[in-house]
């Protein structure tokens, strides 16, 4: 609802969030799936390197990122960084400005930031 307050609106999604949020390493291994063409093949066990959309604990993986992210750059974009934090929701952003200026320079932050994890925002 804060969104209403805005004289101009601003609403953004991250591109296939999920595939650009890679696991580190040393925790991959609670990740796996096993798999098998037919019952009569062996299973093959995989360990996946980035969050899996449709898990329980991806959509809080994908908020951790952005919180981290808008932590590390909290000094270098500070209104960006604000907006990170308070207008998402998993990897959909509804925030706004009060002039059509300060949207558009709003709007580069938020894609210079984003863009720091490897994130398209659209």
């Amino acid at each position: 609802m804060r969104w209403r307050f805005w004289a101009v609106p601003l609403r953004a999604d991250i591109k296939q969030m999920y595939l650009y949020v890679h696991m580190h390493p040393s925790h991959r291994d609670f990740q796996r799936i096993f798999w098998r063409d037919n019952p009569q093949q062996p299973l093959q066990c995989f360990r996946l390197r980035k969050v899996t959309f449709g898990t329980a604990s991806a959509p809080y993986q994908a908020v951790k990122t952005l919180q981290r992210l808008a932590q590390d750059y909290q000094a270098e974009l500070p209104k960006a960084a604000e907006i990170l934090q308070r207008d998402f929701y998993v990897d959909d952003c509804l925030t706004g400005a009060n002039s059509t200026e300060e949207a558009i320079r709003l709007q580069q932050d938020l894609v210079k930031l984003t863009g720091k994890a490897n994130f398209i925002l659209r």
